[in-house]
């Protein structure tokens, strides 16, 4: 049932990272308490059997702000990020949710604007945030994030705010979207990818309004993918991917359209990946022929694009005094 007085729950799965979590944790409470939002923020946290005592831990930090609305659930084994991230959300009673690592934080300006937005926009369904990247020491990255430069921008519903926002929709910490309906559609198409954000993202975008929010960037922590409990796999997740864009109801040339953007996104793995992976994903139920083509182009294209930067770059140095000189001249 949906909770009619809280607009916002802010839901985070969680695994094995208190100190994070609760220097997060008390972020959240900090901007609750100084904005007088125990009304309208609910906190959800999904501790996916940690054997930190992220519970006991938990439970006594939040212990002194009783005002302060957080539930905490433990798994008792480990599901799995993707299960612990639909856990979650499936304890959201709220018209908006609003997905956060536990890593991951925001500042009181970006909740803040996004509870005004989701108020008075009646019309608006999706929230995506710019990225700042940040060290495990919580120190800033220096040009490394998303979007820092961009102007904030609303989308209309369909499929051009699809286009625009499908790999911004990656990212999951800070997204915004309206719950009703989401989790429902993708267990109803029996899906089972690492990127389940985006196709909530994208249903939102076909149905409402996008605001690309950039003037409060989330700050991301980048860590060694050896220590994420999840990898790229050998395919880049790419198969991932396109199962998100073929479960929407498009039109084939629309869902070729997005499966192609998607392996634009892709392009950095795609260059560390063995061509043998070709087969498996045209193969695969969820890709496009158009998106087999364009994969058959592209990816030799970014291999042999290396190099080329590489003897690009070595011409201008060895021929740095003549290029100087003609310019001059």
């Amino acid at each position: 049932m949906e909770n009619k007085q809280a607009f916002l729950s802010i839901c985070i799965p969680t695994y094995n990272r208190i100190n994070d979590l609760s220097y997060n944790i008390r972020i959240l409470i900090k901007i609750i308490e100084d904005n007088d939002l125990y009304n309208d923020i609910i906190i959800l946290i999904s501790d996916n059997c940690s054997p930190d005592h992220t519970e006991s831990i938990i439970m006594e930090e939040i212990k002194p702000f009783p005002k302060v609305q957080i539930e905490l659930f433990r798994q008792s084994t480990n599901i799995g990020v993707l299960n612990n991230m639909i856990f979650v959300l499936n304890k959201v009673a709220t018209g908006y949710c609003m997905l956060l690592g536990d890593d991951d934080y925001i500042n009181a300006d970006y909740l803040i604007r996004v509870l005004s937005e989701i108020r008075n926009n009646k019309k608006l369904t999706c929230i995506i945030p710019s990225v700042q990247a940040i060290y495990p020491n919580k120190k800033y990255i220096k040009d490394r994030g998303r979007d820092l430069n961009h102007k904030t921008k609303y989308y209309k519903k369909g499929f051009v705010n699809c286009f625009a926002n499908i790999n911004r929709a990656g990212q999951m910490s800070g997204l915004v979207f309206k719950k009703k309906g989401v989790v429902e559609k993708y267990t109803q198409h029996n899906m089972n990818n690492l990127y389940p954000q985006v196709f909530f993202v994208l249903l939102n975008c076909l149905s409402g309004e996008t605001l690309h929010l950039t003037d409060y960037p989330i700050l991301v922590t980048h860590v060694d993918q050896s220590k994420k409990d999840w990898d790229y796999g050998i395919d880049g997740l790419l198969k991932d991917k396109f199962e998100n864009c073929t479960n929407l109801g498009l039109s084939a040339l629309k869902t070729s359209i997005l499966e192609i953007v998607s392996i634009i996104d892709t392009k950095y793995l795609l260059r560390n990946m063995n061509f043998r992976i070709i087969p498996e994903i045209l193969k695969n139920k969820n890709t496009t022929v158009c998106a087999g083509c364009f994969l058959l182009w592209y990816m030799p294209y970014t291999k042999i694009e290396k190099y080329i930067k590489l003897v690009y770059w070595w011409f201008l140095r060895k021929n740095k005094k003549s290029i100087m000189k003609t310019l001059v001249n």
